[in-house]
């Protein structure tokens, strides 16, 4: 009895390292696609999702900023707007677009939202935090402006 209880633990467990990846990659889609579906919901669908899922996580950290000074929320999302920047920085730019320098401009706030992710993890004060943000929402701004959906 003793053998097959360990043989159904070693079989559980192997499952869940099989599972557990699959589970984790599920749940970073997921999340993306809430950010784009928080996008749409604050009337910011550009038609490009990358850069919409990255604006929602713009937002997420730039308005409580703005609101009360709050940096908490930004230094929560730090690396994971970098992760949204560097996929934009990838993606297509949506014929929708109006802008031939939209990749370069894609481009440059990938790296710097890189550059504020490393900032955060290198445990800078609040101030520079919040000078970080300012920095990568000066340059999202423009580009929101390049591919706002008409009527939008």
């Amino acid at each position: 009895m003793k053998g097959k209880r360990a043989l159904g633990l070693t079989g559980i467990l192997a499952a869940l390292l099989v599972v557990a990846p699959a589970a984790a990659q599920q749940h970073q889609h997921q999340h993306q696609r809430g950010h784009e579906q928080q996008a749409g919901k604050m009337g910011m669908d550009t038609g490009w999702k990358e850069l919409n899922g990255f604006h929602s996580l713009m937002h997420l950290s730039h308005q409580p900023l703005m609101q009360s000074g709050d940096v908490a929320p930004a230094r929560r999302v730090a690396a994971d707007l970098a992760a949204a920047a560097a996929a934009l920085a990838k993606s297509p730019v949506p014929a929708t677009c109006s802008g031939d320098d939209l990749a370069e401009r894609t481009a440059k706030l990938a790296e710097q939202a890189r550059a504020f992710a490393k900032l955060v993890a290198d445990g800078a004060d609040d101030d520079a935090v919040k000078a970080g943000v300012n920095e990568v929402h000066d340059l999202v701004e423009p580009i929101m402006k390049a591919c706002r959906m008409k009527g939008g």
